[in-house]
């Protein structure tokens, strides 16, 4: 792995509060440490692929100044290459082709099937915000097969909606194309993460990436 440089980046008071909690699984480098913070932004990402793109994109389309850093060589991750159907209970296209389907019932199907280990709270904000991520991603240009609902594995009624693509690359580029039009978000490529970095009281204020990130050819 290349770690012929490590850059500091700074992040904005209102930004590092919201992911205080996800520095528990690190240990941190204090801030105190740092001498010099190579930049500054508003929000950083960790990660290319769906989550991190939508968040990019509500990010800059706010005016925020956004950095997303992706380890890979090209941006996308596995959500790239999955097969980019995505479940939406109780939406327009079922409406139309008289299929019955309700919030309750898409949160009973998925706590079947997982065992009932998932989160209801968090199904239940997948049933609510599901049509607004779909129509998000066709404002992108994203674009699914018309009129078709599948009938997928762990659902009792068809509920899904097939990407176009044949995989996730269906929504990564059209986003990708999207966040290159917003001058505020810039996207680094072979930019590894490394740390959080906290103040005195615990909270983050930073991040440590590696720059030319690259795997050992010889690891395996």
């Amino acid at each position: 792995m290349s770690t012929n440089r490590r850059d500091f980046l700074k992040l904005a008071g209102a930004a590092a509060a919201a992911i205080t909690s996800a520095a528990a699984a690190h240990a941190g480098v204090p801030a105190s440490s740092v001498a010099k913070f190579d930049d500054e932004y508003d929000v950083v990402i960790i990660g290319s692929g769906f989550a991190g793109m939508a968040c990019a994109l509500k990010a800059g389309q706010a005016g925020k100044k956004v950095l997303i850093l992706e380890k890979m060589p090209t941006v996308g991750g596995n959500s790239a290459i999955c097969g980019g159907n995505v479940a939406c209970p109780v939406n327009p296209v079922q409406a139309a082709q008289g299929i019955k389907d309700s919030k309750e019932l898409f949160i009973a199907d998925c706590l079947k099937d997982g065992l009932g280990i998932n989160y209801p709270n968090l199904l239940g904000t997948i049933a609510d915000r599901c049509n607004d991520t779909i129509k998000m991603v066709v404002d992108c240009g994203c674009e699914f097969v018309p009129n078709k609902m599948l009938f997928e594995a762990g659902h009792s009624v068809p509920r899904s909606y097939e990407i176009k693509a044949g995989t996730g690359s269906g929504y990564i580029i059209p986003m990708h194309n999207e966040l290159k039009k917003l001058p505020n978000v810039k996207i680094m490529t072979r930019a590894k993460f490394d740390d959080f970095i906290l103040d005195e009281n615990g909270r983050v204020v930073g991040v440590t990436y590696r720059k030319g990130y690259r795997f050992d050819s010889k690891l395996q």
